[in-house]
C-alpha cells in the first residue's frame, strides 16, 4: 500500500512536470512557425522598400488631372499581383492589402487594385488611422462582415511602411495581412491532448489574439499569474473550479506570447487505470490476508486447544497417554515436552507415594512385631539377664 501510494504520488507530480515540459516544447515550435508568418510581412515590406521604380509609380499613379495613369496602373497591378501571388500560396493568409496615403482612394489587394469605397472589408482603415502615429507594428482581432450577414473573425497584422516617405508631406502607407484563424487551429492540433487544452496567443500588451476554446483568459489567469509565468515559464494554477497546468513561451523574434492551460484532472485520468489496478490489488490482498489469517488462526487454535486440554487433563488427573503428538511445529514440540514433563512428574509422584507406603508398611510391621508374645518373652528374658548381670543376683525383675 505504501509503495502504491508513493508510486501514484511520484508519477502524478512527475507527469505534471513532463506535461508542462512537453507543452513548452510544442508551444516553442508553434512560436517558431508563427515567427515565420510574421517574417512574411517583413519580407513584403523589404521587397517594396528598395524598389525606386515602384515608389515612383505609387507617387505618379494619380495624374494632375485626377485620373489614373494607365501605364503606372498596369505596372503596379503586375508588380502587386506577382508579389501577392507568393503569399496567397501560403495556407495561413486570407488576404493582403497595401494602402498608401498619397493615393488614399486606392488599395492594392490580393484580388487586384480596388477603390477603397467599394471594399467590403474596410474597417481596418480606422485602426490604421488610430495607431499610425504611435506604432509601426500591431495586431488585432477583427470581425469582418461579408454579404449575406456572414461575419468572419480575422486576425489582422498591420505593418506601417514609413519607408515610402521620401519627401515631407508625402505620407505613409500600411500593409495589412489577414490570417486564417483555422490555420492556428491546425497548429494547436499538433499539441498532445489538444482537445482538453486551451491555447492562448497574445501580443506584447497581453491582448488575446487567438483562443482555441472560446473561454476567457481571466477564467484561468490573473495579471500576477502572467507576471509569474514570464519569470518561471510554467506553474500549477489552483482555482475554485479546478487546478490547471499552465505552460508559457515567449516568441524569440516578436512580442507574441503562447500559453497552454491543461486541467490537472484530465492528466490524472491517465492514472485511473493504475488506480483501478491498485484498488483491485488492495481488495485481493485484503481478501487473501483474511483467508491467510483465518487459516493461520485455525491452524494455531487446534494445537493451543490441545495444550489447554493437556493441562486440564493433568489437573483432573486423567491419563495423558491418549494424546498423540508430533514435533512438526512449535506447538506440537511444546505440547509434547509438557506432556512428558507431566508424565515424569506423575511417575515421580507415584514413586514417592509408593516409597511412603512402603515406609509405613515397614513401620507397621515393626509395631506388629513388637506386640508378638514370643517377641515379648524374649524381650523380658533379655531384661532379666541384663539385671542379673548387673546386680549379680536374683532381683525383683526376676
Amino acid at each position: 500500500i505504501i509503495l502504491n501510494i508513493y508510486y501514484l504520488t511520484y508519477w502524478s507530480n512527475n507527469m505534471k512536470e513532463l506535461e508542462m515540459e512537453k507543452d513548452v516544447k510544442f508551444l516553442s515550435l508553434m512560436g517558431q512557425t508563427l515567427d515565420t508568418i510574421l517574417n512574411d510581412i517583413t519580407q513584403l515590406v523589404s521587397l517594396l522598400e528598395f524598389d525606386n521604380t515602384f515608389n515612383n509609380a505609387i507617387d505618379g499613379l494619380i495624374e494632375e488631372d485626377g485620373n489614373l495613369s494607365p501605364s503606372r496602373f498596369i505596372y503596379l497591378n503586375s508588380v502587386m499581383e506577382n508579389t501577392f501571388r507568393t503569399f496567397l500560396a501560403k495556407p495561413y493568409i486570407r488576404s493582403v492589402y497595401f494602402y498608401h496615403e498619397h493615393n488614399d482612394k486606392i488599395v492594392f489587394t490580393t484580388e487586384g487594385i480596388k477603390n477603397l469605397n467599394e471594399m467590403v472589408d474596410n474597417n481596418w482603415l480606422e485602426s490604421y488611422r488610430l495607431n499610425a502615429e504611435e506604432r509601426n507594428y500591431w495586431i488585432e482581432v477583427r470581425q469582418v462582415e461579408y454579404p449575406g450577414a456572414r461575419i468572419v473573425e480575422t486576425l489582422t497584422l498591420f505593418r506601417k511602411v514609413p519607408i515610402y516617405v521620401t519627401q515631407p508631406g508625402q505620407g505613409v502607407g500600411v500593409i495589412v495581412m489577414n490570417l486564417e484563424t483555422k490555420y492556428f487551429d491546425s497548429l494547436t492540433s499538433n499539441i498532445p491532448d489538444t482537445q482538453d487544452k486551451t491555447v492562448f496567443i497574445m501580443d506584447s500588451a497581453s491582448n488575446v489574439l487567438y483562443n482555441s476554446s472560446g473561454e476567457a483568459l481571466s477564467n484561468f489567469l490573473s495579471a500576477d499569474d502572467l507576471a509569474e509565468l514570464s519569470e518561471h515559464g510554467h506553474m500549477v494554477k489552483h482555482t475554485e473550479a479546478d487546478s490547471y497546468l499552465v505552460s508559457y513561451v515567449e516568441a524569440r523574434h516578436y512580442d507574441w506570447k503562447y500559453i497552454s492551460v491543461y486541467p490537472t484532472r484530465k492528466l490524472t485520468q491517465r492514472l485511473d487505470f493504475i488506480k483501478q489496478i491498485n484498488i483491485w490489488i488492495l481488495i485481493v490482498s485484503f481478501v487473501v490476508g483474511i483467508l491467510l489469517a483465518y487459516r493461520y488462526t485455525v491452524k494455531s487454535y487446534k494445537p493451543v486447544r490441545t495444550l489447554l486440554e493437556v493441562i486440564r487433563y493433568y489437573n483432573e488427573g486423567k491419563d495423558l497417554s491418549s494424546f498423540k503428538l508430533t514435533k512438526d511445529d512449535e506447538y506440537g514440540y511444546i505440547t509434547l515436552h509438557i506432556i512428558r514433563s507431566f508424565i515424569e512428574k506423575n511417575e515421580m509422584q507415584q514413586s514417592l507415594i509408593e516409597n511412603t507406603l512402603l515406609q509405613r508398611e515397614t513401620e507397621l510391621f515393626a509395631l506388629q512385631a513388637q506386640i508378638n508374645p514370643h517377641f515379648l518373652y524374649n524381650t523380658l528374658e533379655t531384661i532379666n539377664w541384663e539385671a542379673i548381670d548387673r546386680l549379680g543376683k536374683d532381683n525383683a525383675v526376676s
